[in-house]
């Protein structure tokens, strides 16, 4: 059996076998359980949501790319909950980048919020994580639209019951989109995204990150991006801007689109990477050197393609 799926069917053998042949596909799922899904775990583990969300921690976990700290850490965060009282569940773990600056490093919390964004979902009710959440992400998960009702499960002590509080509790007098103007949190689309453009020829692969670039959440410098790969097999996943207030805590496109790869049946698997392209509008900014950089740091041998969006001329 490969290293990268060790960690992942260990974890899956502590769950019964109707659970585990269930949680085997969320790979497949970009770390995603639907609420449906949820909801029947919870009934056959006779679990409530939180209990649930903390059960799948050590799942989460075996997602984690540590190469520099060895640290490795998973969240699991619930979506809206609906009128059935149920709600999605998304997995992530933290990944770091070797060779390159821990200050690269997608921490488990970005990475299961992330994950959830790109699936669709529109806000969070519930965080939880195999470790105490660090300043940098409560930073981070303040960007969230309703960020400080945000539900935040904490365990401490080893214990496997969770003690549950509110990100505002856990970041007071917090600085955050309000204080500069922004409305909405970066999940909260409205359908008013930019209408980005590319001038010359582009194929699935340009027009994947045109859409991530289009749906990213830069409303600090307006430098929208999205980054997408492709893979041997064909596959494209792609990433998108996540800006933060306090800046630091954000996530390029790049960071966001191998965190979503570390979730995917291809994890650990970065010599199938056959392109990366990004898209983006450059204002004050620019990520192109820093994607380039750690797309030779993981994948050397995919092609690399940059491409700048203007406004459509139609706006």
């Amino acid at each position: 059996m490969p290293d990268r799926m060790i960690a992942f069917e260990r974890a899956l053998a502590g769950f019964p076998a109707e659970a585990a042949a269930l949680l085997r596909a969320v790979p497949s799922r970009g770390g995603a359980i639907p609420a449906a899904e949820a909801g029947q775990l919870g009934e056959w583990l006779g679990m409530e949501r939180h209990a649930l969300m903390v059960a799948l921690l050590p799942l989460a976990t075996a997602f984690a790319h540590t190469p520099i700290s060895g640290f490795a850490v998973g969240a699991v965060a619930a979506g809206h909950i609906g009128p059935d009282r149920l709600a999605a569940l998304y997995l992530g773990a933290n990944f770091e980048f070797a060779g390159e600056s821990t200050a690269l490093s997608v921490h488990a919390e970005q990475a299961a919020a992330a994950n959830a964004w790109l699936a669709g979902e529109t806000g969070l009710s519930a965080m939880a994580a195999s470790s105490i959440p660090c300043g940098h992400c409560r930073q981070f998960l303040y960007e969230l639209e309703g960020a400080r009702s945000l539900d935040v499960l904490l365990l401490r002590g080893g214990s496997a019951r969770p003690r549950s509080t509110t990100l505002a509790e856990l970041l007071p007098d917090a600085f955050g989109p309000q204080d500069l103007g922004i409305a909405t949190g970066f999940m909260a689309s409205r359908g008013d995204g930019p209408r980005l453009a590319l001038d010359g020829p582009h194929d699935a692969v340009h027009l994947a990150a045109l859409q991530a670039a289009r749906a990213s959440y830069a409303p600090y410098t307006g430098a929208f991006a999205g980054c997408a790969l492709q893979c041997a097999d064909g596959a494209i996943l792609v990433g998108r801007t996540i800006e933060n207030a306090a800046h630091n805590p954000g996530l390029a496109a790049v960071q966001v689109m191998f965190s979503r790869f570390n979730t995917s049946p291809l994890r650990g698997q970065f010599e199938a990477v056959r392109r990366i392209v990004l898209v983006e509008r450059a204002t004050t900014n620019t990520q192109a050197a820093l994607t380039e950089r750690c797309a030779r740091a993981l994948a050397p041998q995919a092609a690399f393609d940059y491409c700048r969006a203007d406004l459509s001329p139609t706006d």
